[in-house]
C-alpha cells in the first residue's frame, strides 16, 4: 500500500538496530552528564512527547525505506547483503551498540533500568555479530542463528522481567499490609495520647474546682454553723446568711464557667462598667495572689461601657492576674489598667476599652510569648497549671470582636492588654441579687470592726 523494494526489508533492519543502539546510546550520555542536565516540564509530558517523537521518527524511517526506496542508495544483491560490511553501514550500528554498553557500563550509580538495558544491548550486539559476521546471505547459518538468538534472548528476557515483577509485587503487598497495620497502631496511640492529655487537662482543672469549691463550702459551713448558734440575734443570722448565699453565688457563677468551658452554655454578652468591675474584684485579686504581691489599680474616669459577659470578663482578668502572681516569685506589684483606645493593632479598626495587666516579673523569652496563647501550653511545673489560662481569655475576646496582645522582655516583666469594644447601650441600673429589707439603726454606741473580707 506504501510502495517497497528489495532494499526495503534490509533497510528497515538498519534503521530498527541501528536507531534503537542510538537512543540507548543518547540515554547513556545523558546519564552520564550526572544531573547537569535540567528537567524542563512533568514527566508525564515528558513521556508523550517521547512517544510521539519516537512514533514519528519510526513512520518517517517507515516511509523512507518503502516509498522512498528509490532515495536509498542499495545495500544487498539478491540475497547478499554483504555490503552493510563492505559500506561500513553494520559496522557502525555495532560501533553504537558497544558505545552504548561501554557508557551503561562506566555509570557510577547504577539503576534497575541501567542494568535491564546493559543486558539487552549485549543480546542486541550478538545478533547483529552473528547476522553480519558468521554469514552475509539471507536464510544462511549466521542470518537464522542471528534471528533464532534475539527470539530466544527476547523471550529469557521477558519471562526474567515477569519474574522479577511478580516478585516485587508481592513484596508491594507484604508492604502495605505491614504499613496499614502500623498506620493502625499509630492512629490508637495518637487516640490513646489525646485521651491522656485530656485526662490531665480535666484533672488540673478538677484540682483547682475542688480548691475553689472547699473554699466556698467552708464558707456556706462556717456561716451555716454561726447561725445556728446565734439563735435569737436576728441581725447576726441575717449578717452570715447573706455571707452564705454569696458563697453560693459565686459557686453558681463558677458553675457557669465550667459550663461555658465544656461548650455547654452559650455566653450572654451585656453592656458592663470596666471600672467597676475592676474595683469589685480589686479585694478578691488581693485574696486570690497572696499578700506578696501588691496590686496597684489605676482607672480611667472617662472609661465607657462594654459589651462583655460579666462572669466571663471577671474570669478573664482573674487568669491575667493570677499568672502575672505566678511570674513573680520573689514578689512585686501589678497593676489594672482601663483606658480608651482606638483602632488597636491586631484587632479591626473601631473604639475600644484597654484593659491592661501588667506585673514586673521575670518576662518570658520570644519563643514562649508566640505559644502564650496556644491551648494546654505551660512553662509551669506539673501541677502548677493546665495550660488553658491565656486561650481561654483569648478565646473570650475573640468572642466578642476583641482582642488580646502581649508584650514582654527578660528581665522587664509582661504587659498583656485585653481590648474589649465599646458598647453603644447605656448602662441598666444597678440591682441587688439578693436584696434585703433596710433596718432603722438602734444604739448609741460605736463599735469597731476590723475584718478583711467584705
Amino acid at each position: 500500500m506504501i510502495g517497497g523494494g528489495v532494499q526495503t526489508t534490509v533497510w528497515l533492519y538498519c534503521f530498527w538496530h541501528g536507531g534503537f543502539a542510538l537512543l540507548v546510546l543518547v540515554y547513556a550520555v545523558l546519564a552520564n552528564l550526572d544531573g547537569r542536565t535540567k528537567r524542563v516540564g512533568t514527566i508525564p509530558a515528558g513521556i508523550l512527547v517521547a512517544v510521539v517523537l519516537t512514533g514519528a521518527a519510526a513512520g518517517s524511517l517507515t516511509l523512507l525505506a518503502t516509498a522512498g526506496h528509490d532515495l536509498l542508495t542499495p545495500i544487498m544483491t539478491g540475497a547478499d547483503y554483504s555490503m552493510l560490511v563492505s559500506k561500513g553501514i553494520s559496522p557502525a550500528i555495532r560501533i553504537l551498540s558497544l558505545s552504548a554498553l561501554a557508557l551503561l557500563w562506566r555509570r557510577r550509580n547504577s539503576s534497575a533500568l541501567d542494568l535491564w538495558l546493559f543486558v539487552v544491548m549485549a543480546a542486541w550486539l550478538c545478533d547483529v555479530a552473528l547476522s553480519a559476521v558468521v554469514g552475509s546471505s539471507r536464510y544462511d547459518l549466521g542470518w537464522c542463528g542471528g534471528r533464532s538468538f534475539g527470539l530466544v534472548a527476547a523471550s529469557f528476557l521477558l519471562v526474567v522481567l515477569l519474574l522479577e515483577l511478580n516478585r516485587l509485587y508481592g513484596g508491594l503487598a507484604k508492604a502495605l499490609e505491614v504499613a496499614e497495620e502500623r498506620n493502625l497502631q499509630l492512629a490508637s496511640s495518637r487516640e490513646q495520647l489525646a485521651h491522656a492529655q485530656r485526662l490531665d487537662a480535666m484533672g488540673q482543672l478538677t484540682g483547682g474546682v475542688a480548691h475553689d469549691f472547699n473554699n466556698l463550702l467552708m464558707i456556706v459551713t462556717s456561716a451555716m454553723d454561726i447561725i445556728l448558734r446565734s439563735t435569737g440575734r436576728p441581725e447576726k443570722v441575717e449578717k452570715f446568711a447573706r455571707a452564705a448565699l454569696d458563697a453560693c453565688s459565686r459557686g453558681q457563677r463558677l458553675i457557669q464557667q465550667l459550663l461555658t468551658f465544656a461548650r455547654r452554655q452559650t455566653t450572654k454578652p451585656v453592656t458592663v462598667d470596666p471600672n467597676s468591675i475592676l474595683s469589685e474584684l480589686e479585694n478578691l485579686l488581693q485574696r486570690a495572689i497572696g499578700a506578696r504581691v501588691r496590686i496597684v489599680s489605676e482607672l480611667s474616669p472617662g472609661a465607657d461601657p462594654v459589651l462583655a459577659d460579666k462572669v466571663q470578663l471577671e474570669a478573664a482578668i482573674l487568669n491575667l492576674v493570677v499568672n502575672a502572681r505566678d511570674a513573680m516569685s520573689d514578689g512585686g506589684r501589678t497593676e489594672n489598667v482601663a483606658i480608651e483606645a482606638e483602632r488597636p493593632g491586631g484587632a479591626t479598626p473601631g473604639r475600644y476599652v484597654k484593659v491592661t495587666v501588667q506585673d514586673d516579673g521575670a518576662g518570658m523569652p520570644e519563643k514562649v510569648r508566640a505559644k502564650a496563647f496556644d491551648p494546654f501550653f505551660t512553662t509551669k511545673e506539673v501541677g502548677g497549671g493546665s495550660g488553658l489560662g491565656l486561650s481561654q481569655v483569648y478565646g473570650f475576646a475573640k468572642s466578642l470582636g476583641g482582642h488580646l496582645e502581649i508584650e514582654s522582655e527578660i528581665g522587664l516583666g509582661t504587659t498583656v492588654t485585653l481590648l474589649l469594644p465599646k458598647s453603644s447601650e447605656p448602662l441598666p441600673p444597678e440591682i441587688s441579687e439578693y436584696p434585703l429589707p433596710l433596718r432603722r439603726a438602734r444604739g448609741t454606741e460605736t463599735v469597731l470592726a476590723v475584718e478583711d473580707d467584705d
